[in-house]
């Protein structure tokens, strides 16, 4: 169970007597004195203490899909691994979109050559027209023929472009840092854009969150808590052990069933301690905050 405690500002006066120490005489018929403990004054913070339940959940998790259809060619990882962000995930068949780039990239070089042709037809146009030799219509045909092969120029070079985006998407990195899932198409299988099942999740589990409710009675000292700085919160592990992390999300708006706000802290995890979806008891403190 999750424990957090808010400050409130206190005095204390502490004056202590030895265990019931009681006056005796000396030899010589005095009293002898009793000794005295005392403390110092001082005006400091007591806690606010807030239990609440917990559950872990990753700070994301990110479904891996293939943006073209095409077969899985090689997968370069094993499920439940730990995978970096920009790591290559899965190698798709592409001599399909290989074939297509070539046939653009042909396609692009022809119009550009009857581009230049074009270009090179309207300047002689114009200088036959010039010497009388030819009609204006003749220039003008000439230059709007030099204008739409100018156009094909641009479409076949889109379409170079497009070839090019669609053979990098055979090549699946991963987005993020953190743990895989079941791997759900195996290599030889066909991977297609639309499929409702997504190829892999991937989980961040460090650092991970702790998810909670807190009442909403006790919003305005948490608060004021968190107006001071950072919330420092306690979660304990299944080995019995805690772990400091930090208050790092209020939802803005309390559930009006049950009168309770959801909250978020974040810890380390690299030793992977906690687990996304496991339940959390964690006694968590805010110390020495004054409300």
């Amino acid at each position: 169970m999750n424990r957090f405690n808010l400050a409130a500002l206190s005095c204390c006066c502490l004056l202590a007597l030895s265990a019931c120490e009681k006056a005796q005489d000396n030899k010589n018929g005095a009293k002898r004195p009793v000794n005295i403990i005392s403390t110092q004054v001082k005006q400091g913070a007591l806690p606010h203490q807030i239990s609440a339940i917990g559950h872990a959940e990753a700070v994301q998790t990110v479904e891996v899909r293939p943006q073209v259809n095409a077969q899985i060619a090689q997968i370069h990882f094993k499920e439940g691994d730990i995978v970096k962000a920009g790591q290559l995930l899965f190698t798709l068949d592409s001599r399909g979109v290989q074939s297509q780039m070539v046939r653009s990239k042909a396609l692009t070089e022809k119009s550009k050559a009857e581009f230049a042709e074009a270009e090179r037809n309207l300047k002689r146009t114009e200088e036959l027209a010039q010497a009388g030799f030819l009609s204006p219509s003749a220039v003008d045909t000439a230059r709007a023929k030099m204008g739409s092969l100018q156009a094909q120029v641009a479409a076949a070079q889109a379409d170079e472009r497009a070839n090019a985006v669609d053979l990098s998407y055979t090549q699946i990195h991963a987005p993020i840092t953190g743990r895989t899932g079941a791997i759900a198409l195996k290599q030889g299988s066909l991977a297609q854009s639309n499929a409702a099942q997504a190829l892999v999740t991937i989980s961040q589990t460090d650092p991970i969150q702790i998810s909670f409710n807190i009442n909403q009675s006790d919003l305005p000292a948490l608060l004021a808590a968190q107006s001071q700085g950072k919330v420092p919160v306690k979660t304990q592990l299944p080995n019995g052990q805690t772990r400091s992390g930090e208050l790092v999300f209020l939802d803005n708006t309390v559930d009006k069933a049950s009168g309770t706000l959801l909250a978020k802290a974040q810890f380390a995890n690299a030793d992977l301690q906690l687990w996304p979806g496991s339940a959390a008891a964690s006694p968590s403190n805010w110390p020495n905050k004054k409300v």
